[in-house]
């Protein structure tokens, strides 16, 4: 069975046998005088096709073919019958027959040879395979246990459950928490549940399932020693690649602490929104207070000096008219001064008790504040935008915000021009202050003021801020200053201060 493998791998033997082969016919034939030439040459045949394959049998058969027929020619062509010529075709269809067997045994034998050698190279890799699956096994053998050790050693209780919600793991965790066994919990885990939270945290796991999310919940969870713990309760969906969930993982984390930290917070928290609202309420009964000062202080200049400055007046009149030339001038220009006087008094009453706002409204009060300062300073001050209807307290606050601006623009701003504009929409009312004078550092300047006790920008903003408002201070050296206030018409229903 190996020779016609040796053959195929060797072409000079096997053309080299089918030579020798035919040789050894003809001489055996020829040389040695025979009796069988057909013997002789069907050796010669099967030889060559054996050891050299199909095409050195077909040509063994070709030349012996022709050998038997010179051999056999003289009889042929002297016999009447042509009795030879049988002998040569059956040796013919002899030959042929023995190399196409002898070709076909050879392919059967290379096709179990290559079947043999595929079976054995399967063979040896289900072996490696084999082999590679045992390391697989024990692979994974061991990474189940790394695994399974580092998920019992987690700081956190962890679990697994099946598509339908059944319980199918827990690690170490959750069990000396709880103080249960795994058969204990795969029965009774909902125990661990505090009563009141049980019925709401059931039904939203129950949504849950029936919608394939996130669960994600805050719980109080038995210990073993009895006592309630808060937990962050989080279990999430694992899905194939159709989309169907194949387990749920989830896992519990202790939030205790942090609830109590944040109820601590939640409850500072809400001490300061109260002592806020008491400190604002606070302020804004000072600013009332205040309110009510100036008035009594605008209704004793109005009635005692007032008064006081009307009666020295009718008595200088009294006196010119009796006094001789002499003292006239003198008694003109005391009258004069008391004039004046008196028209100090009566702007330093309208600016401590507005009441132009309940008579004129903010819009009207402000074009007479605007003149006022304008006369006194020499400022240029230019008033812009219209304003409808805003409640007292809103108007009052608006007055003593663009009151304090002009008193800073004359005492400190140095400037020669002076803008105020009004603006209002649907939720809100603008009020606008700016100059083009020296400026200053607002940062600066704010923190100067509250360190040492002035109230100037700061009693504007908390005027404003205790009305939901906001207050902005725009400023630069040299660039001038812009005061802009937005107050809330929402608050216009609130109870305003009294002016009167």
């Amino acid at each position: 069975m190996k020779l016609p493998g040796l053959a195929r791998r060797s072409p000079l033997l096997a053309y080299g046998v089918t030579a020798l082969s035919l040789a050894g016919a003809f001489a055996n034939v020829w040389v040695l005088h025979t009796t069988g030439p057909v013997a002789s040459f069907m050796l010669a045949v099967i030889l060559s096709a054996w050891i050299g394959g199909t095409l050195p049998g077909t040509i063994a058969v070709g030349v012996s073919a022709m050998a038997l027929t010179g051999y056999f020619l003289p009889g042929f062509l002297s016999s009447a019958d042509g009795g030879e010529f049988p002998r040569i075709a059956y040796f013919l269809l002899i030959s042929s027959f023995i190399v196409w067997v002898i070709d076909s045994e050879r392919r059967s034998a290379q096709s179990l040879r290559r079947m043999g050698d595929e079976l054995a190279r399967r063979n040896e890799a289900l072996r490696i395979e084999n082999i590679e699956g045992k390391a697989l096994e024990d692979l994974l053998r061991r990474s189940e246990s790394e695994l399974r050790q580092v998920i019992d050693t987690i700081p956190t209780m962890a679990w697994s459950l099946l598509p339908d919600g059944r319980l199918e793991f827990l690690n170490r965790r959750w069990l000396d928490y709880t103080g249960m066994s795994l058969e204990d919990a795969v029965t009774g885990s909902n125990d661990t549940i505090h009563p009141d939270d049980r019925p709401a945290v059931i039904e939203h796991w129950q949504r849950i399932m029936a919608s394939g999310e996130t669960y994600d919940v805050e719980m109080r969870l038995r210990r073993a020693d009895g006592e309630f713990r808060w937990f962050l309760v989080r279990t999430v969906p694992l899905r194939d690649e159709g989309g169907r969930i194949v387990r749920w993982y989830g896992t519990s984390i202790d939030i205790e602490d942090r609830m109590r930290a944040d109820g601590e917070r939640r409850r500072a928290e809400q001490a300061l929104r109260e002592s806020a609202a008491r400190l604002q309420q606070l302020s804004r009964r000072l600013i009332e207070v205040q309110e009510q000062e100036r008035r009594h202080l605008a209704r004793e200049l109005h009635d005692e000096f007032g008064q006081l400055i009307a009666g020295i007046r009718l008595r200088l009149h009294v006196a010119k008219g009796r006094a001789g030339e002499a003292a006239r001038a003198e008694l003109e220009e005391s009258i004069s001064l008391l004039e004046h006087a008196g028209e100090q008094i009566r702007s330093l009453v309208l600016e401590l008790r507005p009441t132009l706002l309940e008579t004129s409204g903010l819009e009207g009060t402000l074009h007479w504040l605007a003149r006022q300062h304008q006369k006194q300073s020499g400022l240029a001050i230019h008033f812009a935008g219209q304003l409808g209807e805003v409640s007292g307290e809103l108007a009052t606050t608006c007055f003593r915000v663009a009151q304090e601006a002009l008193t800073n623009i004359v005492q400190h701003g140095g400037a020669r021009t002076v803008w105020i504009e009004l603006g209002q929409n649907e939720r809100s009312m603008q009020l606008e202050v700016r100059d083009d004078g020296v400026g200053f550092d607002v940062a600066a300047t704010l923190a100067r003021a509250a360190g040492r006790g002035h109230v100037g920008l700061l009693g504007m903003r908390e005027r404003v801020e205790i009305l939901g408002g906001s207050l902005q201070v725009e400023s630069s050296v040299g660039a001038g200053t812009r005061i802009r206030v937005e107050l809330p018409l929402a608050r216009v229903g609130a109870r305003p201060p009294e002016l009167a």
